[in-house]
C-alpha cells in the first residue's frame, strides 16, 4: 500500500444564492464514495455541513499525496463535457463557492495548499519547499545556533529545542523533542565553506547517561571508542517527517505555487 496522505477542504457556499440542500448532499455522498477521498478506507473520510453558515467542511485520505483529489475536483470545475460525476446543480454550487485545503504526508515529506476563489475553475495549488531540508538546515530555519545555552524553546507545534551547550570551537549540542519522541545531535559548524556537519547523534529517552554527556564527553568518548561513530544521522530518526513538518510546516513563505504535479514516486 501506498503511503497514506491526509487532507482537508473547507468549502465556503455563495451566501448570496438559494441553498440547495439536494445538491450539498450530491457532492458529500459523491465525494464519500470516491476511491481518490477514501484511500485508506472509509473510516477516513469525514463531512461536517454548517446549514447555518453555508460551510462543508471535509478531512479525507489520499495516495502518496491528495494530488488526485485536487485533479478529481478541477475536472469537476472546468468546463470539459465528459467525465464529470456531479450533476449540474452540484457542480455550480462548487464552482461558486470559495474553497481553502491542504494536505501532508509526514513520510512523503510532503505538504501541499489549495485556494480558489468564488466563480474560479481551477484551484492554485502551493507546495511547501522546505519539507524535505536536513536537520542543521531546519536549525538554522528557526534560529536555533542562536539560542540561549541550557534553555528549551517551543518552536512551530510545540517542538522542544534545546541549545544544551555550545563550544569555543563552534561545535553546538542540541536536544529536539516533539510528540512523536526526539534526539540529540552535534553539530560542528568550524568549516565556513560548509553545512554545519554532525557529529554524533542519538535518540533521547533511552538512556539518560547519553543525554547528560557534554560536548567535551561526546568528542572524548568517540575519540576513546566508548561511543560508537556516527553511523545514522539525525534525518534517520523515525518521527523526522512530523517533527519537521510541526516547526516549519505553517511557515506562509516557504510555500510556492507550482504549475507542474509531483510525481508518485
Amino acid at each position: 500500500m501506498a503511503d497514506i496522505a491526509t487532507g482537508y477542504l473547507s468549502i465556503s457556499l455563495d451566501k448570496d444564492s438559494e441553498l440547495n440542500i439536494s445538491a450539498v448532499d450530491e457532492i458529500i455522498n459523491n465525494l464519500e464514495n470516491n476511491n481518490h477521498f477514501t484511500y485508506c478506507g472509509p473510516d477516513g473520510f469525514d463531512a461536517h455541513f454548517n446549514e447555518k453558515d453555508k460551510t462543508l467542511d471535509l478531512d479525507f485520505c489520499g495516495r502518496w499525496s491528495c494530488n488526485s483529489c485536487w485533479e478529481w475536483i478541477e475536472n469537476e470545475l472546468s468546463d470539459a463535457k465528459d467525465n464529470k460525476e456531479l450533476n449540474p446543480e452540484a457542480r455550480t454550487l462548487l464552482i461558486n463557492s470559495e474553497i481553502i485545503g491542504g494536505s501532508f504526508d509526514a513520510v512523503y515529506s510532503y505538504m501541499d495548499r489549495v485556494t480558489k476563489k468564488k466563480g474560479a475553475k481551477k484551484l492554485d495549488i502551493y507546495y511547501h519547499t522546505k519539507l524535505k531540508s536536513e536537520w542543521w538546515e531546519v536549525l538554522e530555519i528557526i534560529n536555533a545556533y542562536n539560542l540561549n545555552e541550557g534553555v528549551s524553546q517551543n518552536f512551530g507545534n510545540n517542538v522542544e529545542v534545546t541549545l544544551s551547550e555550545k563550544s569555543e570551537s563552534e561545535q553546538y549540542l542540541f536536544k529536539i523533542e516533539g510528540g512523536v519522541g526526539g534526539f540529540i545531535v552535534l553539530y560542528d559548524k568550524s568549516d565556513k565553506e560548509d553545512h554545519p556537519q554532525p557529529v554524533f547523534f542519538g535518540e533521547s529517552g533511552f538512556s539518560d547517561k547519553l543525554e547528560e554527556l557534554s560536548i567535551k564527553e561526546i568528542i572524548e568518548g568517540l575519540e576513546s571508542g566508548d561511543l560508537e561513530e556516527l553511523d545514522d544521522l539525525p534525518e534517520s530518526f523515525h518521527g523526522t517527517g512530523e517533527l519537521i513538518y510541526d516547526l516549519i510546516g505553517d511557515i506562509d513563505e516557504f510555500f510556492e505555487l507550482e504549475e507542474e504535479e509531483l510525481s508518485e514516486e
